[in-house]
């Protein structure tokens, strides 16, 4: 018997998803996180530097940045999304999971903070 354990970031991958489309998945799912992460200073825009890099190292796709304020998408396989609320706010971003599976805003946070460590 062969085991392996393969990370989570091996299957994630980027939710194309409009603006709209998000709104109304966000409002179903009821399974969500909340935490402040680092932000990456380098730059003029510590938002998009911060959001490149959870884009790069775990296929994110951002769907809208508004101002100070981004959403991003992902799924986990194809049927198991999970949506992210990001704000800058006192020198952190916020941000904001939520899917309909129980543990992946937990996951998905934790492999954002793992991300942005490493850097």
């Amino acid at each position: 018997q062969v085991s392996y354990r393969l990370p989570l970031t091996t299957f994630i991958r980027a939710l194309r998803l409009s603006t709209e489309e998000y709104g109304a998945m966000w409002l179903a799912f009821s399974h969500d996180t909340k935490q402040n992460l680092t932000l990456i200073q380098d730059g003029p825009d510590p938002l998009a530097a911060t959001l490149d890099v959870l884009k790069r190292k775990l296929q994110l796709h951002v769907v809208e940045v508004i101002g100070v304020e981004a959403i991003v998408a992902c799924c986990l396989q194809r049927d198991q999304p999970c949506l992210m609320h990001c704000r800058m706010h006192a020198g952190m971003l916020a941000v904001w999971l939520r899917s309909p599976v129980p543990d992946l805003p937990d996951c998905l946070l934790y492999c954002c903070q793992r991300a942005l460590q490493e850097l």
